[in-house]
């Protein structure tokens, strides 16, 4: 009796671990850039995962049209008592021969955001 109860929990708690975690649609902001967010309402995904999540998510959309993507902006919201709830990616979706996607000071920069 107890194991076929296992199989139930399991599918409610991958349900609700879903559910807590969401991604954006990729939104305009402005001319040629773009955001997306990641969020977790119950404050079970790490930030670098939300991170990581909208990076995919802008990614995909640029490699759709494409193109690739670079970082414009990121930022996280958190929570009274510090928990990420959100992480937001500002990109644009440029050719691979664009000499900006070739600039090593864009290179640093997103070494530098990495840290």
């Amino acid at each position: 009796m107890k194991s076929s109860r296992l199989p139930l929990f399991a599918l409610v708690m991958v349900t609700v671990l879903t559910c807590c975690a969401s991604i954006s649609a990729v939104a305009p902001y402005g001319r040629d850039t773009y955001v997306v967010s990641a969020t977790d309402t119950l404050g079970l995904t790490s930030p670098e995962n939300l991170h990581a999540n909208a990076m995919k998510r802008a990614n995909e959309f640029c490699k759709n049209h494409g193109k690739v993507m670079i970082v414009r902006d990121t930022s996280e919201q958190r929570t009274s008592d510090m928990t990420v709830t959100a992480s937001s990616l500002i990109f644009s979706c440029i050719d691979e021969n664009d000499s900006e996607y070739s600039t090593s000071d864009l290179r640093w920069d997103i070494e530098d955001r990495r840290r």
